[in-house]
């Protein structure tokens, strides 16, 4: 792995990891929010509760990958566009 390929990755990832938690938290609250009233109206006890969110993790990680890739792919390039670095690497030969 070459001196680009680690600048990018450090660049990269801690926005993807991020991004990722903050989109998992954010439809985990909003299926929390939107089954509340089914919730509180059988009267489910708290583990309960927390075992459906746990169950529904998989589909949460699923819908927000795509979404948290595209945040920190464009905050990427738009933090290296805005500090120039990108003219510098396609000077070098690189393509996008």
């Amino acid at each position: 792995m070459n001196l680009l390929d680690r600048y990018l990755f450090r660049k990269f990832v801690p926005l993807f990891i991020g991004g990722m938690l903050l989109f998992v938290l954010l439809l985990q609250l909003i299926d929390i929010f939107a089954n509340l009233w089914r919730y509180l109206g059988n009267n489910a006890p708290v583990l309960d509760i927390i075992r459906v969110s746990i169950l529904y993790l998989p589909k949460c990680i699923s819908f927000a990958l795509p979404i948290s890739l595209i945040f920190a792919l464009a905050s990427s390039l738009g933090e290296m566009s805005a500090q120039k670095e990108l003219i510098v690497i396609f000077a070098s030969g690189i393509s996008l």
